[in-house]
């Protein structure tokens, strides 16, 4: 028992209290959010499960060596690649995107997985060419260990966790030592691909969301709605907002996807500038504990998990809560621990638990 103690003491408390912080605040928007509904207390005990079922993971991942994960990284990268091109065959269609295994009693979102396997992949490759980044054949690999995943994600489509996928790779190249220059050349690169890419590799309905995201007034009624009602929650809020589970937009269903996409506008609605405000500090200090994580690993292994994990969960809150007040394009994906939905809050803490599993090992455990 003793031993077990002296193993807990080196877990970053700060990180993991902020994380059930979180998850309560998750809770209580999809609780107001479905306020009244007859499926909303069904969608709150299926939250409040996968919240259960996800500590229990971090707690598993925390007594798990990361470094370990590394040894069999390939295999888990290779799965989630299985998954992904899986999906495409067997997978079932849900507005317009194939992005989910239907289970049964819950739907797998396979990219979610991918984005955790990816982190632990990476860093491997980073590690074992930490002294040879400077080649831009080594960062073409990583970028093509990256593409794989990413074009099936693109496929599917589902173009916000793309940009998460790309996002995670670019903070690891990053943290790996690259050097300016080529840096340069990478952008130089994106800019041409980016430029085809418009030309022939998104869908209407993404041209569409970038095009209504410069002027979304043109569509109120049809690409530049999602937009413009959660600008108009966002707005409505005020300073203290409308009141727990009084909100006109979201509780009048205006607000699409209240739960998942756009959950921080609801909460802006109901709990005004002062609520957004506690959620935007509560999420930046969460951030800022994984840092924290990052700056005492004992190895280059265990920091470029944790530049990767924080890179996932920066880009993640970043662009869900920009889309939520119009800063960029709507590109779907969930407020981590916050949104609704299995898969997403499950891989989040387990991502968190890997985090701890780092903290622990900071230093070796010497038992007495």
């Amino acid at each position: 028992m003793s031993h077990i103690l002296v193993f807990f003491k080196r877990l970053d408390l700060y990180l993991l209290t902020s994380s059930l912080l979180l998850c309560a605040v998750g809770l209580l928007m999809i609780y107001s959010t479905t306020f009244g509904e007859s499926s909303g207390f069904g969608l709150l005990a299926r939250q409040v499960t996968f919240v259960c079922a996800g500590f229990a993971l971090l707690l598993v991942f925390v007594t798990i060596d990361y470094r370990y994960l590394g040894r069999i990284s390939l295999v888990l990268y290779i799965f989630g690649v299985i998954m992904l091109a899986g999906l495409l065959l067997f997978g079932f269609a849900a507005r317009g995107s194939i992005r989910w295994f239907d289970l049964g009693p819950f739907q797998l979102q396979p990219v979610e997985y991918m984005k955790v396997a990816l982190v632990l992949f990476l860093a491997s490759f980073f590690q074992k060419h930490i002294v040879l980044m400077s080649r831009m054949r080594y960062v073409v690999t990583s970028l093509a260990i990256t593409a794989l995943p990413v074009g099936l994600t693109m496929l599917q489509p589902d173009l916000g966790s793309a940009v998460v996928l790309m996002a995670i790779w670019f903070g690891m190249l990053l943290a790996s030592g690259v050097s300016r220059r080529t840096l340069l050349w990478l952008l130089l690169f994106f800019v041409a691909v980016g430029a085809v890419g418009w030309q022939f590799g998104l869908h209407d309905y993404q041209r569409d969301r970038v095009l209504s995201f410069l002027s979304p007034e043109a569509d109120p009624q049809g690409t530049g709605y999602n937009a413009l009602q959660a600008i108009i929650a966002v707005g409505s809020g005020g300073f203290f907002g409308r009141g727990f589970a009084r909100g006109v937009v979201s509780q009048l269903e205006f607000l699409p996807e209240r739960q998942t996409d756009f959950i921080f506008a609801s909460l802006a609605e109901e709990l005004g500038f002062v609520g957004a405000a506690f959620l935007f500090g509560l999420l930046v200090f969460w951030l800022y504990r994984q840092i924290k994580v990052v700056d005492r690993a004992r190895d280059n292994y265990g920091l470029l998990v944790g530049v990767g994990i924080f890179s996932y969960f920066l880009a993640q809150a970043g662009f869900n809560i920009a889309m939520n007040i119009g800063l960029v394009p709507i590109t779907g994906v969930p407020l981590p621990l916050i949104s609704y939905g299995g898969s997403s809050l499950l891989v989040s803490l387990v991502a968190i638990g890997i985090l701890q599993s780092i903290a622990a090992r900071a230093q070796p455990v010497r038992f007495t």
